[in-house]
């Protein structure tokens, strides 16, 4: 049954706002290089014991988990990756590199994950045309081809398309929205079957709308969530909506499983040339995840009394790194 209607689907739009603009930030970003030699600006000593012993020893509050987890962060330039604000830690940080595209804009469509990405890259590569649309849910349905959906969006001259790289997600955190306690997609399946079926398919088709109009897709996977850190209080707002913090972790392994699966499919002259890339946010979390004041986004912000700021910039290496390792003639650090 999922598979009959899995070739089909149409796009819920949550939020009608369109955000298409040039960048204009200053922001330089740190080469991987540096960054690993900045050691993640102290994630590198978050270990999951120490996540474990912040979270044992926080009596349910985020202000004693973060205290807790400070007193184990230092930067080498003094103060706690933790405790410092955003602006702080970007002038402790080392500025190497902004970023330059050779093409006319790129394309963010997905949820609030893409967002964030979407934002870094405004960062990293200032002068740059990019779009923004959110895109929370790629919901099943049998009279619409889901390559349509995203070709409309691409295509779309009135808001500063077509576009050359186009980055996609939205298909694993807002799919554990439950309502009544069931998931979305069919409480009857296994949740990690319906995911594989969802991202075979979607990948799929995504492939072959990227062969057919010429473009750089990037596929942006499932972010895992740290569970625990998402319930100590005060809580993300939202917390109770998600159906099963687990399985965003389960999911983020299938979507690189699935994506291995496509390439191997493919001729060796598709290997070559790629016609989707796959972005894995899991990667930062694994390495920073424990820092995020919500569990969820690296943008979440707290009061000051709670110890815990926006650690958004660590995108911004992600990113610059990413584009320039898969798109060495596209994208370049200046």
């Amino acid at each position: 049954m999922h598979l009959q209607i899995a070739i089909f689907a149409t796009i819920t739009i949550i939020s009608n706002a369109t955000f298409l603009h040039r960048g204009t930030a200053s922001t330089l970003v740190e080469s991987a290089h540096n960054f690993k030699n900045e050691t993640s600006m102290g994630c590198d000593l978050i270990t999951p014991h120490l996540v474990e012993a912040a979270i044992a020893s926080s009596n349910g509050s985020k202000a004693n988990y973060f205290r807790y987890l400070q007193k184990f962060t230092p930067l080498s330039r003094g103060g706690s990756t933790l405790s410092m604000s955003m602006n702080a830690r970007k002038r402790n940080a080392p500025r190497i590199h902004s970023m330059r595209g050779h093409n006319s804009g790129v394309l963010f469509i997905g949820d609030s994950i893409v967002r964030e990405i979407s934002e870094s890259f405004a960062r990293i590569s200032p002068g740059t045309t990019y779009r923004y649309d959110e895109v929370k849910k790629w919901n099943w349905a049998p009279d619409y081809n889901i390559q349509a959906g995203l070709e409309a969006y691409i295509r779309d001259t009135r808001h500063g398309g077509p576009f050359e790289t186009v980055f996609v997600g939205g298909l694993g955190l807002h799919f554990l929205y439950r309502n009544g306690n069931k998931l979305i997609v069919d409480p009857k399946g296994s949740p990690v079957e319906l995911h594989r079926s969802l991202i075979r398919t979607y990948l799929d088709a995504w492939a072959e709308l990227s062969l057919k109009l010429g473009i750089r897709l990037i596929f942006v996977g499932t972010i895992p969530l740290e569970d625990a850190l998402m319930h100590l209080h005060p809580p993300k707002g939202d917390w109770a909506a998600f159906y099963d913090f687990s399985l965003a972790k389960i999911w983020a392994g299938i979507d690189g499983v699935e994506y291995q699966r496509l390439v191997d499919s493919w001729s060796s002259s598709m290997k070559l040339n790629p016609p989707i890339h796959y972005f894995d946010p899991a990667h930062l979390a694994r390495k920073c995840g424990a820092i995020r004041c919500d569990g969820m986004h690296f943008t979440s912000h707290f009061p000051k009394e709670y110890g815990c700021y926006s650690s958004a910039f660590l995108w911004d290496t992600e990113i610059a790194d990413f584009l320039v390792r898969i798109f060495p003639g596209t994208w370049e650090f200046m």
